[in-house]
């Protein structure tokens, strides 16, 4: 789908070539484990801090003494 459905546009602008590079290296690293965990992470997150608010309010605090600005 991202070969056959590429908009023409985008391939003129950057290249055949190099669209089709960048489309296998986007899809190489969507099946990666570490952008899987880190997807899972992220909806774990949404799911604790829509769970309850006290809950969203410890995960923030969480976040912030884990990474300090």
């Amino acid at each position: 789908m991202i070969f056959n459905g590429a908009p023409i546009a985008l391939v003129s602008l950057i290249g055949h070539k190099q669209y089709h590079r960048t489309a296998r290296d986007t899809y190489y690293f969507l099946q990666s484990t570490i952008c899987l965990k880190q997807l899972a992470y992220g909806i774990l997150e949404l799911v604790l801090v829509s769970f309850s608010t006290s809950c969203g309010t410890l995960l923030r605090i969480f976040i912030e003494d884990a990474h300090p600005t």
